[in-house]
């Protein structure tokens, strides 16, 4: 049997760069949730790493985990190589307007993105203005 979903909530800081290394040559695992983890700038760091290498996740999930706007940079620039996550869940964040600016200039680039949730974080009009300019072109 192949796992295809991973969820794990309040994990480890070790155990994020452990998964996110594995998540580079992984072919098969299409959802990950890692909520309520708080997870530290290294760990999305490793996170945003093999987001650029994976070919297989659709579904991420990072609820909850106390993700900043230098968070969100590293996994924007992720969001301009990857090909393959239709889901995006940032959820109750730290994310101001400037990382929905971030996140904007990311979907430019990328295509496969469906989903991006961005609820319960720190955007104003005009985070939300830059996100819906660039849905225009996406």
């Amino acid at each position: 049997n192949t796992v295809t979903t991973l969820t794990l909530e309040s994990i480890l800081e070790e155990k994020i760069t452990s998964i996110s290394n594995a998540l580079i040559h992984n072919t098969s695992l299409n959802v990950l949730q890692l909520n309520n983890s708080n997870i530290s700038d290294s760990g999305v760091t490793s996170i945003s790493n093999a987001l650029m290498y994976n070919t297989s996740l659709k579904e991420l999930a990072l609820n909850n985990d106390n993700i900043s706007d230098s968070d969100i940079t590293s996994i924007s620039n992720a969001l301009k190589f990857n090909t393959s996550l239709t889901v995006l869940c940032l959820n109750n964040n730290k994310i101001s307007d400037s990382g929905a600016t971030s996140i904007s200039n990311a979907l430019v680039h990328n295509t496969s993105l469906n989903v991006l949730q961005l609820n319960y974080n720190n955007i104003s009009d005009s985070g939300a203005i830059s996100l819906s300019n660039t849905l225009k072109y996406n």
